[in-house]
């Protein structure tokens, strides 16, 4: 994806069309989908990740759920939600 924007919706499709069939379509406007990019795109330069955010808010345009945050999460984020993954799955 970092090359070739193209490849977002074969990524992001399925997991937001299981979305809108999960969620009440009367609901879905008032829904929020919040993306948040882990350390790959951090790596990237900023006019590559800001180029594939951009594609991401496009994409989520194209449905109907309210667009919330769609920005890269900090290292600290990153590691709380990996802790909590890791205690879920031992759980």
């Amino acid at each position: 994806c970092a090359e070739n924007r193209s490849l977002l919706p074969a990524l992001l499709e399925p997991l937001l069309d299981v979305a809108a069939t999960a969620v009440p379509e009367a609901l879905q406007p008032v829904t929020p989908v919040t993306v948040r990019a882990t350390a790959g795109l951090r790596l990237l330069p900023g006019e590559q990740a800001d180029s594939i955010l951009r594609g991401v808010r496009e994409l989520l345009a194209r449905y109907r759920f309210r667009i919330g945050d769609v920005e890269v999460m900090s290292g600290a984020d990153e590691g709380t939600f990996q802790w909590l993954a890791v205690n879920a799955l031992l759980s």
